[in-house]
């Protein structure tokens, strides 16, 4: 478990989050505030997006720094757009299906890893 905010000052409380439910991180330079993307929506954290993907990583957990602003929960990534390079957490796309977008000049490195990681992952052209 994770313990994040729901809202960006906290004042809503805290939620405890699974996180395997993460499907990925990015941190917002404006707000100063890594936001947790999931499928129940979106949550946030204070820290650096470098903090948190050691933390996680050391804990056991895959993730994968994908750009300088975004890392992604590998155990989560099913399909991957070598066209646009966004990595997608579900099968069937449709309008506001929650992605992820990959750094053009790390795109191929993070392809191998993820194929590695799971083979069952979809790549799309």
């Amino acid at each position: 478990m994770l313990t994040v905010s729901k809202d960006i000052d906290g004042k809503g409380g805290k939620v405890d989050l699974p996180i395997k439910d993460i499907l990925y991180m990015s941190y917002d330079r404006w707000q100063e505030r890594v936001i947790i993307h999931t499928f129940r929506g979106i949550f946030y954290l204070v820290g650096t997006l470098k903090f948190w993907e050691t933390l996680l990583n050391n804990s056991g957990h895959n993730f994968l720094n994908v750009d300088r602003s975004n890392t992604i929960n590998m155990e989560n990534v099913v399909l991957m757009n070598s066209v646009y390079r966004v990595a997608y957490f579900s099968k069937e796309i449709v309008k506001n299906s929650p992605k992820c977008q990959i750094a053009i000049r790390r795109y191929e490195e993070v392809a191998r890893t993820l194929n590695l990681f799971n083979p069952n992952i979809v790549f799309a052209t």
